[in-house]
């Protein structure tokens, strides 16, 4: 399966509750909880601090579209430190203008699917049309299958949520 049948599938599967249900638990385990079962039927629970070995630290310039992944299981900001620093350094920006430059992610591991499932970072309050942009860029890039504008929808749906349309998958 390549990214774009994966993504497709990730959208599809959010139409239906046992889709979402089915994403809910693979988010979970790709973020490094595990479920455990309780008097009031079981609940989710970290393991640990941290998210694991699972999850890596992503940043995207949407100026030229480099981007970085960090390692997973390290330093989560690493990949975005990094190309904020670069900026600074060849002088092209100040901190405050590289730090609001480059966006910040996470890419998570789930068993279940080849590709990390991409959030990015402050995504709710992301211009709707530029999150559009990015995520398909993070596509493109095969970076992972983003999963911010969903979850966004998820939250300001209703009754049933306005899908995204993946442009380059239709």
């Amino acid at each position: 399966m390549n990214i774009y049948e994966e993504h497709q599938k990730f959208v599809l599967m959010m139409q239906t509750p046992e889709g979402k249900k089915e994403f809910e638990r693979a988010w979970h385990l790709a973020s490094n909880y595990r479920w455990e079962e309780n008097e009031i039927g079981g609940s989710w629970l970290k393991n640990g601090a941290g998210a694991g070995n699972k999850v890596a630290g992503i940043a995207i310039d949407p100026e030229t579209w480099e981007f970085l992944v960090g390692a997973y299981g390290q330093d989560h900001d690493w990949a975005y430190n990094r190309m904020v620093d670069d900026l600074c350094e060849n002088g092209a920006q100040t901190p405050d203008e590289a730090e609001r430059r480059i966006k910040k992610g996470w890419a998570s591991k789930s068993e279940e699917w080849e590709f990390p499932f991409v959030t990015i970072n402050g995504a709710f309050f992301i211009e709707s049309d530029f999150l559009k942009t990015l995520e398909d860029k993070i596509l493109e890039l095969g970076i992972g299958v983003p999963v911010s504008s969903v979850k966004i929808a998820l939250l300001r749906a209703e009754d049933k949520p306005p899908l995204p349309r993946c442009e380059i998958c239709d």
